[in-house]
């Protein structure tokens, strides 16, 4: 039999399935679960197949309004199953089904992770369309500051984790206030034990563009300094990103930056040039010492 033959009514049975469970007990794992989603997905599929499709759209269309108003799913796989079946029967709209799908739901912190992460995360086309990002932004923006805080928590994951700044920039990652940015990019550190994963603590630090006083001497005593004494790879990134995460030297933190920077350059003599460059670009001052006056070092008169 051909699939244009059985979808049809595959999808009549699972609508009136979806429409008529409110008697059904189902866990996260159970087998009636299972077998939804592998209905849901087997009519949807092809959907944007060349020719004729096996489901045509308004009967696609009533087997996810069945499934938007199946309240007896549980919460969460619900909402997955949701979005997997919008965007299964709107193929070349992704983004912008997701995005009304936000919009018009305002769901909570974690059917917004369960909705949007997967795409996030991975190289897809979901992180490169604008408006999704920004539906997820304008929904942050809404919710509590410790809730977004969880979200983007449990969004960046472990220390292998990295989105791109654009991504991480338009779907609100600056809007998180100070202090629960400088707790998550402290705590992801404590977990980062290769450079490449401290790298991209300091990238996350950059895109946050962290204003508050408090929060950048938190990260500087907790990030940067320790980066400058970890070893000479990680040193090399702290005073490459130092211009670009410090803007200007928060107030008591001069000496004890200068001198972590001084002593990496004790240790890998490579660095010293690099570290003054980076001291200076950030507003300190230097002076000449040694017995001809020819070295260049960072003045002791910026030390607050």
């Amino acid at each position: 039999m051909k699939r244009t033959d059985f979808v049809p009514h595959q999808a009549a049975a699972l609508t009136e399935l979806l429409a008529d469970g409110d008697d059904f007990v189902v866990s996260q794992d159970g087998a009636i679960l299972a077998y939804v989603e592998s209905l849901l997905n087997d009519c949807l599929r092809d959907l944007d197949s060349p020719g004729t499709a096996p489901l045509g759209p308004e009967k696609a269309r009533a087997l996810v309004e069945s499934l938007d108003n199946g309240g007896w799913l549980p919460g969460l796989e619900h909402t997955r199953l949701r979005v997997a079946a919008h965007a299964r029967s709107r193929p070349n709209r992704v983004g912008e089904t997701l995005a009304a799908w936000i919009a018009l739901e305002g769901p909570s912190a974690p059917e917004l992770f369960t909705a949007v992460s997967a795409g996030l995360r991975q190289q897809s086309p979901l992180q490169t369309d604008a408006a999704l990002l920004q539906a997820v932004a304008s929904r942050l923006a809404d919710l509590p500051a410790e809730v977004q805080a969880g979200f983007w928590r449990d969004l960046l994951g472990g220390p292998g984790t990295r989105l791109p700044e654009q991504t991480l920039t338009t779907a609100g990652w600056p809007l998180l206030p100070d202090a629960f940015t400088a707790e998550l990019l402290i705590d992801r550190y404590s977990r980062a034990s290769k450079n490449p994963d401290r790298r991209a603590v300091l990238d996350l630090w950059k895109a946050a563009d962290v204003k508050s006083s408090a929060a950048r001497r938190d990260l500087i005593q907790q990030i940067l300094i320790p980066m400058l004494e970890a070893n000479q790879g990680a040193a090399e990134l702290a005073i490459l990103y130092l211009p670009q995460l410090m803007q200007a030297v928060p107030k008591g933190m001069g000496k004890a930056v200068r001198e972590a920077v001084e002593a990496s350059a004790t240790k890998w003599s490579n660095l010293a040039q690099r570290g003054t460059k980076a001291l200076k670009s950030v507003g300190y001052s230097t002076e000449r010492a040694g017995l001809l006056r020819l070295r260049e070092r960072i003045s002791r008169s910026n030390d607050n």
